[in-house]
Protein backbone atom coordinates (compact mmCIF):
# COMPACT_ATOMS: atom_id res chain seq x y z
CA UNK A 1 0.00 0.00 0.00
CA UNK A 2 1.28 2.94 -0.75
CA UNK A 3 1.86 5.61 2.02
CA UNK A 4 2.80 9.45 2.35
CA UNK A 5 6.33 10.96 2.91
CA UNK A 6 6.05 14.00 5.07
CA UNK A 7 8.66 16.12 4.13
CA UNK A 8 7.60 19.30 6.46
CA UNK A 9 4.47 21.28 7.67
CA UNK A 10 3.52 24.96 6.52
CA UNK A 11 1.91 27.57 6.97
CA UNK A 12 0.45 28.11 3.32
CA UNK A 13 -0.65 26.05 0.41
CA UNK A 14 2.03 25.03 -1.66
CA UNK A 15 1.81 24.36 -5.52
CA UNK A 16 3.22 21.04 -5.97
CA UNK A 17 7.42 20.82 -7.19
CA UNK A 18 9.85 18.49 -7.94
CA UNK A 19 13.27 18.52 -5.53
CA UNK A 20 16.14 16.48 -5.56
CA UNK A 21 14.16 13.98 -7.52
CA UNK A 22 11.24 14.00 -5.85
CA UNK A 23 7.31 15.18 -6.76
CA UNK A 24 6.86 17.07 -3.85
CA UNK A 25 2.98 18.28 -3.31
CA UNK A 26 0.65 20.02 0.21
CA UNK A 27 -2.31 18.31 1.60
CA UNK A 28 -4.48 21.05 3.22
CA UNK A 29 -5.83 19.35 6.84
CA UNK A 30 -7.03 21.24 9.19
CA UNK A 31 -6.21 24.85 7.74
CA UNK A 32 -2.46 23.25 8.07
CA UNK A 33 -0.45 22.15 4.81
CA UNK A 34 1.38 18.90 5.22
CA UNK A 35 3.76 18.69 2.51
CA UNK A 36 4.57 15.08 0.96
CA UNK A 37 5.32 12.58 -1.86
CA UNK A 38 4.03 8.94 -2.32
CA UNK A 39 6.06 5.98 -1.76
CA UNK A 40 5.63 2.72 -0.49
CA UNK A 41 8.73 1.90 1.17
CA UNK A 42 10.82 3.53 3.57
CA UNK A 43 14.55 4.43 2.04
CA UNK A 44 17.48 3.30 4.56
CA UNK A 45 19.28 6.13 5.95
CA UNK A 46 22.56 7.24 3.99
CA UNK A 47 24.26 10.88 3.35
CA UNK A 48 22.53 10.82 0.02
CA UNK A 49 19.32 10.24 1.32
CA UNK A 50 19.29 12.54 3.87
CA UNK A 51 21.41 15.29 1.49
CA UNK A 52 17.77 14.23 -0.71
CA UNK A 53 15.54 15.25 2.46
CA UNK A 54 17.70 18.72 3.11
CA UNK A 55 17.00 19.75 -0.26
CA UNK A 56 13.52 19.22 -0.39
CA UNK A 57 13.10 20.74 3.54
CA UNK A 58 14.77 23.88 1.82
CA UNK A 59 13.01 24.10 -1.51
CA UNK A 60 9.72 24.03 0.93
CA UNK A 61 11.32 27.25 2.95
CA UNK A 62 11.86 29.01 -0.24
CA UNK A 63 8.09 28.69 -1.19
CA UNK A 64 6.52 29.08 2.37
CA UNK A 65 7.35 31.73 5.09
CA UNK A 66 6.31 29.48 7.69
CA UNK A 67 8.04 25.99 7.71
CA UNK A 68 8.50 22.92 10.41
CA UNK A 69 10.45 20.29 8.75
CA UNK A 70 9.66 16.67 9.52
CA UNK A 71 12.04 14.37 10.92
CA UNK A 72 14.13 11.95 8.35
CA UNK A 73 11.92 8.56 8.06
CA UNK A 74 8.13 9.84 8.37
CA UNK A 75 6.29 7.50 6.01
CA UNK A 76 2.73 8.27 7.54
CA UNK A 77 -0.55 6.59 6.50
CA UNK A 78 -2.96 9.50 4.94
CA UNK A 79 -5.21 8.51 8.33
CA UNK A 80 -2.58 8.68 10.49
CA UNK A 81 -1.57 12.06 9.48
CA UNK A 82 -4.75 13.25 9.44
CA UNK A 83 -4.83 11.92 13.56
CA UNK A 84 -1.84 13.47 14.40
CA UNK A 85 -2.57 16.83 12.77
CA UNK A 86 -5.99 16.76 14.45
CA UNK A 87 -4.96 16.39 18.11
CA UNK A 88 -2.03 18.88 17.99
CA UNK A 89 -3.67 21.50 15.80
CA UNK A 90 -3.13 23.50 18.24
CA UNK A 91 0.31 23.69 18.94
CA UNK A 92 1.08 23.06 15.17
CA UNK A 93 -0.39 26.34 14.07
CA UNK A 94 1.44 28.36 17.45
CA UNK A 95 5.00 26.56 16.37
CA UNK A 96 4.26 27.62 12.53
CA UNK A 97 3.51 31.12 14.28
CA UNK A 98 6.59 31.01 16.16
CA UNK A 99 8.84 30.12 12.99
CA UNK A 100 7.03 32.55 10.74
CA UNK A 101 9.67 34.86 8.77
CA UNK A 102 12.83 33.60 10.36
CA UNK A 103 15.49 31.14 9.74
CA UNK A 104 17.25 29.17 11.46
CA UNK A 105 21.05 30.27 12.84
CA UNK A 106 23.61 27.22 14.46
CA UNK A 107 26.64 27.87 16.44
CA UNK A 108 28.49 25.25 17.42
CA UNK A 109 31.89 25.79 19.83
CA UNK A 110 34.59 23.14 21.20
CA UNK A 111 34.95 25.10 24.60
CA UNK A 112 32.00 23.60 27.27
CA UNK A 113 31.85 21.89 30.71
CA UNK A 114 31.08 18.83 32.00
CA UNK A 115 28.32 18.77 34.45
CA UNK A 116 27.48 15.76 36.43
CA UNK A 117 23.61 14.84 36.62
CA UNK A 118 21.35 14.24 39.26
CA UNK A 119 21.68 10.55 38.74
CA UNK A 120 24.73 10.29 38.57
CA UNK A 121 24.76 12.16 42.17
CA UNK A 122 22.52 9.66 43.52
CA UNK A 123 23.70 6.18 42.70
CA UNK A 124 25.12 4.52 45.31
CA UNK A 125 28.89 2.84 45.68
CA UNK A 126 27.59 -0.17 45.50
CA UNK A 127 25.94 0.01 42.08
CA UNK A 128 29.45 -0.24 40.37
CA UNK A 129 28.07 -1.52 36.94
CA UNK A 130 25.60 1.74 37.14
CA UNK A 131 28.15 3.94 37.86
CA UNK A 132 30.19 3.53 35.35
CA UNK A 133 27.33 3.41 32.85
CA UNK A 134 26.64 6.94 34.53
CA UNK A 135 29.89 7.89 35.13
CA UNK A 136 30.36 7.51 31.11
CA UNK A 137 27.13 8.94 30.06
CA UNK A 138 28.05 12.22 32.46
CA UNK A 139 31.62 12.06 30.10
CA UNK A 140 30.03 12.42 26.76
CA UNK A 141 27.60 15.50 27.89
CA UNK A 142 28.97 18.51 27.38
CA UNK A 143 27.28 21.91 28.06
CA UNK A 144 28.30 25.29 26.85
CA UNK A 145 30.74 27.49 28.37
CA UNK A 146 28.14 29.64 30.51
CA UNK A 147 30.63 32.45 29.90
CA UNK A 148 30.10 32.00 26.20
CA UNK A 149 26.42 31.75 26.58
CA UNK A 150 26.31 35.24 28.06
CA UNK A 151 28.41 36.97 25.80
CA UNK A 152 26.54 35.53 22.70
CA UNK A 153 22.87 36.54 24.62
CA UNK A 154 24.24 40.03 25.11
CA UNK A 155 25.73 40.23 21.74
CA UNK A 156 22.31 39.27 20.09
CA UNK A 157 19.62 41.01 22.31
CA UNK A 158 16.84 42.03 19.98
CA UNK A 159 17.83 39.63 17.06
CA UNK A 160 16.90 35.83 18.44
CA UNK A 161 12.93 35.06 18.54
CA UNK A 162 13.86 32.13 20.27
CA UNK A 163 17.51 30.14 21.89
CA UNK A 164 17.87 26.30 22.11
CA UNK A 165 20.56 25.08 23.30
CA UNK A 166 21.82 21.06 22.50
CA UNK A 167 24.59 19.74 24.44
CA UNK A 168 27.72 18.27 22.36
CA UNK A 169 27.75 14.45 22.81
CA UNK A 170 31.05 12.37 22.40
CA UNK A 171 32.98 14.59 19.41
CA UNK A 172 29.91 16.36 18.72
CA UNK A 173 30.66 19.52 20.12
CA UNK A 174 27.76 21.42 21.95
CA UNK A 175 25.44 23.78 19.66
CA UNK A 176 23.42 26.69 20.27
CA UNK A 177 20.36 27.49 17.84
CA UNK A 178 18.77 30.55 17.28
CA UNK A 179 15.65 32.09 15.43
CA UNK A 180 16.11 34.72 13.65
CA UNK A 181 14.29 36.81 11.40
CA UNK A 182 15.64 36.33 7.40
CA UNK A 183 16.30 39.98 7.30
CA UNK A 184 18.58 40.15 10.49
CA UNK A 185 20.77 37.48 9.43
CA UNK A 186 24.04 39.95 8.53
CA UNK A 187 23.45 41.53 11.90
CA UNK A 188 23.39 38.48 13.89
CA UNK A 189 26.69 37.40 11.77
CA UNK A 190 28.04 41.12 12.62
CA UNK A 191 27.27 40.36 16.41
CA UNK A 192 28.71 37.13 16.66
CA UNK A 193 32.00 37.84 14.54
CA UNK A 194 32.37 40.84 17.73
CA UNK A 195 31.97 38.06 20.41
CA UNK A 196 34.50 35.69 18.27
CA UNK A 197 37.14 39.42 18.35
CA UNK A 198 36.35 39.97 21.86
CA UNK A 199 37.43 36.28 22.74
CA UNK A 200 39.67 34.82 20.66
CA UNK A 201 40.50 31.81 22.69
CA UNK A 202 36.62 31.15 21.84
CA UNK A 203 36.69 28.67 18.34
CA UNK A 204 32.96 29.53 17.59
CA UNK A 205 31.04 28.66 14.14
CA UNK A 206 28.73 29.64 12.74
CA UNK A 207 26.33 28.04 9.77
CA UNK A 208 23.12 28.68 8.11
CA UNK A 209 20.42 30.17 7.62
CA UNK A 210 18.64 26.75 7.51
CA UNK A 211 15.06 25.41 7.93
CA UNK A 212 14.08 25.92 11.76
CA UNK A 213 14.45 22.27 12.30
CA UNK A 214 15.47 23.05 16.43
CA UNK A 215 12.13 24.70 16.49
CA UNK A 216 9.78 21.80 15.27
CA UNK A 217 7.89 19.73 17.67
CA UNK A 218 8.53 16.35 17.35
CA UNK A 219 4.96 14.95 15.56
CA UNK A 220 5.98 11.91 13.36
Amino acid sequence: MSRLYVYALAGSHLPAFTAAGRHVYSLELEGIHVVVDRRSTLVKPSEEALRCQHAVVEAVAARADAVLPARFGSLVELDDIRGIVAARSDAIRAALETVRGCVQMTLRTSLGRQVPTTAHRTVSSSGRAGTAYLEAKRAAVVHPDPAVLEAIRGAITGLARREHVQPGRGVVPPAVFHLVTKGQVTDYRSCIDEVAARMPGTPLRISGPWPAFAFTPELF
